[in-house]
């Protein structure tokens, strides 16, 4: 986080240090307050130069900074008495680039100029400025910046009442296919997928394109706590462990550190959680200290039944699987980098013809998620280690499939899209994709949960999974 925040400043010290106009508010409310980015929340556990100062003491339940009324003004709480900034070198991202704002209107987002600064007043329009607008340009077309805004969207504000003091510069271009690797959890991968090994769960989340996939809703941190990995995951929501200690030896003390850590970021506010938890990992926790639910479950099947299809239970999905290849010309290929155009074609197909179906908020926000998910593994699947597999249909693609290995008996089915229209494709890539050369020597195939969808439910269910197997969560008890 540190390195985003290092501009090179364009105002110098000096004059800053000689204006009494920054830091200081109209309204202990004001829109004016610089907001933390989720990064710069992170406590000490992670960052040791950082000492609390983004506690809930400095900053609000909006990611405000605090202010502090003082004869009759309102202060930034970190302003020392002789207009030094108290944390300067850990000063919000807003901090560090002020003159200049990230700004919000019809036309989308975009950094602005702050014309009410006396020095920018003086440079606006000269050969400095515009040498300075061009370097901003180029640090903000990079894909760690877009990636950050694009977590920390509203840090962008829309100062409707104050547009006449503020001077468009530039548009922010998204980089769509950016991931988070810069921020080192690529050079981690090795380090991260041997624990994950190690664990021998069965479960989906125990790999490592599922922590890479999420980074644009959560921010991820590691760290070795009695020789076991442990992967924090925030947002803004607060700070919870993705998955339960990974390592050979699970003590209580472990434990009870990593709610420690949780706690200090969430300040009480209830969200501190182990996520993704097996059923045979309960065992760690003491029942007289954490309470633990079952959030779900997912399915399992053999894979010697989805791949013959074979006997009564089967006939509908045989059917429609002979309909398929009786009425269609089609190619079952490996996916490569020049199918990704026809599969966003045909993601952003299916995104739209699901929330035609009048989907409620959590599920439209899901669909769009899904979306963007599966946008990255279309990019990063070798990075990722993913298996990937498209169907064809009279030349054009019409369904696609991802998945990985769970551990040696294991596979995972990631997701699947097709063309819904076009009968008996899905049965079709399902049968094709677990009875593929490469998936044959797994015993089972896991397809995840319904993520509480009723239709997602019904398909799995109607392939009679041989197992469900329980997902927990785990939270401290009082």
């Amino acid at each position: 986080m540190k390195d985003i925040l290092e501009f090179r400043q364009f105002v110098p010290s000096e004059i800053c240090l000689s204006c009494d106009g920054c830091c200081r508010f109209r309204e202990e409310k004001s829109e004016w307050r610089p907001r933390v980015a989720m990064e710069e929340k992170v406590p000490a556990f992670f960052l040791k130069d950082n000492n609390q100062i983004y506690s809930r003491q400095n900053v609000d339940i909006d990611n405000y900074l605090r202010v502090s009324s003082c004869q009759g003004a309102c202060l930034c709480g970190f302003l020392k008495n002789d207009n030094h900034c108290a944390i300067y070198d850990q000063r919000p991202f807003e901090c560090g680039l002020y003159p200049f704002l990230i700004t919000r209107d019809e036309s989308g987002v975009a950094v602005s100029a702050h014309l009410s600064c006396p020095y920018l007043q003086e440079k606006y329009g000269t050969s400095e400025f515009e040498e300075y607008a061009a370097y901003l340009k180029e640090t903000f077309a990079t894909n760690k910046m877009a990636v950050f805004l694009k977590r920390n969207a509203d840090i962008a504000g829309e100062y409707e009442e104050f547009k006449d003091e503020i001077a468009r510069l530039f548009t922010v271009q998204a980089n769509e296919g950016a991931l988070f690797w810069e921020e080192g959890l690529l050079e981690r991968q090795e380090q991260v997928s041997a624990f994950l090994a190690k664990s021998l769960s069965t479960l989906s989340p125990f790999h490592f394109s599922q922590i890479a996939l999420w980074q644009e809703h959560f921010h991820f941190f590691t760290r070795t706590i009695d020789k076991s990995l442990c992967i924090f995951a925030t947002n803004h929501l607060g700070t919870f462990l993705y998955l339960p200690p990974l390592g050979d030896n699970i003590k209580a003390e472990t434990i009870a550190e990593c709610f420690a850590v949780m706690d200090e970021v969430n300040q009480g506010s209830g969200v501190s959680r182990i996520e993704n938890v097996p059923q045979e990992r309960l065992k760690y926790f003491s029942e007289e200290k954490y309470a633990f639910y079952e959030k779900g479950k997912e399915c399992r099947y053999e894979r010697e039944d989805i791949a013959r299809l074979k006997g009564e239970r089967y006939k509908s999905k045989r059917s429609d699987r002979n309909q398929f290849l009786k009425n269609n010309t089609y190619e079952y290929l490996s996916y490569e980098p020049e199918h990704k155009e026809e599969c966003l074609t045909l993601l952003n197909e299916w995104t739209v013809s699901r929330q035609r179906k009048g989907q409620d908020d959590v599920s439209h926000a899901m669909l769009l998620e899904n979306n963007r998910v599966q946008q990255l593994a279309l990019k990063y699947y070798q990075e990722l280690g993913l298996m990937a597999r498209v169907v064809k249909v009279d030349g054009c693609v019409k369904a696609y499939t991802f998945g990985y290995p769970v551990n040696d008996r294991e596979f995972c089915v990631l997701f699947e899209t097709v063309d819904l229209t076009i009968k008996g494709l899905p049965v079709f890539i399902f049968n094709q994709f677990v009875d593929d050369p490469q998936v044959r020597c797994f015993k089972f195939i896991n397809v995840m949960d319904d993520f509480c969808a009723d239709n997602i439910n019904k398909t799995k269910m109607s392939y009679r999974p041989g197992r469900m197997v329980p997902v927990y969560v785990v939270t401290k008890k009082g």
